[in-house]
């Protein structure tokens, strides 16, 4: 008996979508450029997030204080990192502590972000 093939699965005569050879394919556009993945269990914080989420209705929207919290605009040019640290964490006058509502991981890069203030 002659042998038989079998049509390729692959082979199609299906068209295949008209394409441009003017204009660049998604892939290679700008605004689909493949971005570096990163470590998400290392990712930074983004203190101003952690700012605007647990310090504005004391301090402001721009740090620029209210009536219960003082100006915090230049606070890096009045107090070091460790100060910063010790008044977030335990709190002090009216200012509440934050030990148990940001990790320690959040109030460093709270402190990171308000050192740079001057």
């Amino acid at each position: 008996m002659p042998a038989t093939t079998k049509p390729s699965p692959i082979a199609s005569t299906a068209p295949l979508a008209p394409t441009n050879s003017n204009s660049p394919s998604p892939a290679v556009t700008a605004s689909s450029s493949p971005k570096p993945v990163e470590d998400q269990t290392a990712a930074p914080l983004d203190a101003a997030i952690i700012f605007k989420q647990t310090c504005t209705s004391c301090h402001g929207v721009d740090l620029e204080g209210r009536m219960i919290g003082p100006n915090l605009q230049k606070v890096g040019a009045r107090l070091t990192e460790d100060k910063i640290i010790h008044q977030i964490t335990n709190g002090g006058e009216r200012m509440p502590s934050f030990k148990d509502k940001l990790n320690e991981q959040e109030i460093k890069a709270l402190v990171a972000w308000l050192a740079d203030k001057k």
